[in-house]
């Protein structure tokens, strides 16, 4: 039924429901219930409810439900449940639920839905959410969430990575990057960062203390722009809105900047633009707008610059039930038809004001 020890053990507790050993126990605990340690253990706890080591516990827990080490763990811990080391872990904690490591995690924590540690230097891999209080200095792999002040590895999640403190690393996610300072890369649908001195990759990044540009520009078809720029000024988002004679354009781009002195630089901005007639605004049109801009830009006034450079332009729109369609521009160096659509290529240039 149940072996009780107030003495150490060296060997094997066997029984059918419990094991308990109030002392030092160096070898195996085994039964259905549940095993207790009231002090250290080398070796192994196995059984199909739960295993308790109030010392440190250096070997394995094996356990069909959970499994809790008030010490420090130097081994592994397995369970359909819960894994709890109340110290550091030096090893794996393998849960079908929940792992806690409220020290220092060395080596691995894999669980269905959540782990938490103080600071890991192993990965966490998590079907939900992974956090680690103080410090990763590892990977956080989850399926929705990853938490960490201090990020120095890389954050993986399906939906949302969190550095509230510094990113030293890559944030990847499906939607949404956070970083306190972003030193590292961040890479999602939404990045955002108080300050960054790495890059934010994504469809739409702010910088509190980054790159924000209100552009007023026009060109030889849409003599009309407005533009915001927004990130960093190694890597930024455009989105942009011109009018022309007939058409409207709704455009999205990405650019770079490279610093020439103090007050001028060069900056390189790629768009691509949906076109829409004002009398014939159907959404469903295929016209299309594809253009590369180089400029110059020089800072006259703290807030205020002139940016002035040449464009490479291409044009795609569908023919209609004739077989004809309109150009957007009035000349060219190619233009052609292929298949259900024609197509027209023209440098053009662009003149703008930036407000910052």
């Amino acid at each position: 039924m149940a072996n009780v020890s107030n003495k150490d053990i060296e060997g094997v507790q066997l029984s059918c429901l419990a094991n308990v050993s109030n002392c030092h126990l160096k070898g195996l605990q085994l039964t259905t219930l549940s095993n207790y340690n009231g002090s250290s253990l080398k070796g192994a706890q196995i059984c199909v409810v739960s295993n308790v080591s109030v010392g440190d516990l250096t070997g394995l827990q094996l356990a069909a439900y959970s499994n809790v080490t008030k010490g420090n763990l130097t081994g592994t811990q397995v369970s359909s449940f819960s894994n709890v080391a109340i110290g550091n872990a030096t090893g794996a904690q393998i849960s079908g639920f929940m792992n806690i490591a409220h020290g220092e995690l060395s080596v691995v924590q894999s669980a269905g839905f959540i782990n938490l540690a103080k600071t890991i230097k192993g990965p966490q891999i998590a079907g939900y959410i992974n956090i680690a209080s103080t410090e990763s200095k590892s990977a956080q792999v989850a399926g929705y969430f990853n938490y960490t002040p201090y990020s120095r590895g890389i954050q993986l999640a399906g939906f949302s990575n969190v550095a509230t403190k510094e990113n030293l690393g890559v944030q990847l996610s499906g939607f949404f990057n956070y970083a306190g300072l972003n030193s590292g890369t961040q890479l999602s649908f939404i990045n955002y960062a108080d300050s960054s001195s790495g890059i934010p990759i994504g469809f739409f990044s702010f910088v509190k203390k980054g790159y924000h540009v209100l552009e007023l520009s026009g060109t030889e078809t849409f003599p009309v722009n407005i533009a915001f720029k927004t990130g960093v000024k190694r890597f930024y988002n455009i989105f942009e809105m011109g009018f022309g004679e007939d058409d409207i354009q709704l455009g999205y781009g990405l650019g770079t900047i490279v610093s020439l002195s103090k007050r001028l630089d060069a900056s390189f901005d790629v768009t691509a633009s949906h076109i829409v007639g004002y009398r014939n605004a159907h959404w469903e049109d295929d016209r299309y707008m594809a253009r590369f801009t180089p400029s110059l830009n020089f800072q006259a006034f703290e807030r205020v610059g002139v940016a002035v450079g040449p464009s490479i332009n291409l044009y795609v729109a569908e023919t209609n039930t004739e077989g004809n369609s309109r150009n957007l521009s009035t000349y060219s160096f190619a233009s052609g038809n292929e298949g259900d659509f024609s197509y027209q290529a023209w440098i053009g240039g662009r003149l703008a004001l930036r407000f910052f």
